[in-house]
């Protein structure tokens, strides 16, 4: 996994998030502005973006997961219940894919995507026919 940012100030900078497969094929990419993104809004040199990138995306901040981890769904209005970290699922998604995705225990990959949320992806690993394909899952909300 790889991020970088675009941009001649770091006000109006742009970060690219990457992700690789293991043989170095990109399976993921993702691009917003920093100046709406948690950690990386304060930045204000390219030093402070540098150490803002390797907190965003560091390992300190995206531990390993995996999909099992995810909260059931609970029907509410067709979304799971709200709760003090809720769990919204990609648009389109229905229960019996997210149970599903629940019950592979795939690895499983959060990262700062908003100001109050984080993005969710599943690693779905080759099997030798296709190859590895990351899905966005949905959106955890940060309390508050």
């Amino acid at each position: 996994m790889k991020a970088w940012t675009s941009g001649s100030v770091c006000d109006a900078a742009v970060v690219t998030l990457a992700i690789y497969a293991r043989d170095g094929f990109p399976i993921y990419a993702w691009a917003g502005a920093t100046q709406y993104l948690f950690a990386l809004n304060a930045a204000k040199t390219p030093a402070d973006m540098q150490t803002a990138l390797n907190e965003w995306v560091g390992p300190d901040n995206l531990p390993p997961d995996l999909t099992g981890t995810l909260p059931p769904w609970e029907q509410t209005e067709g979304q799971p219940k709200r709760a003090e970290f809720p769990f919204m699922p990609a648009e389109g998604m229905d229960q019996a894919t997210y149970e599903d995705l629940r019950k592979q225990n795939l690895h499983m990959l959060c990262y700062p995507q908003g100001m109050e949320s984080q993005l969710c992806l599943a690693l779905h690993r080759s099997d030798g026919n296709a190859p590895a394909m990351i899905e966005e899952i949905g959106l955890q909300l940060f309390p508050g």
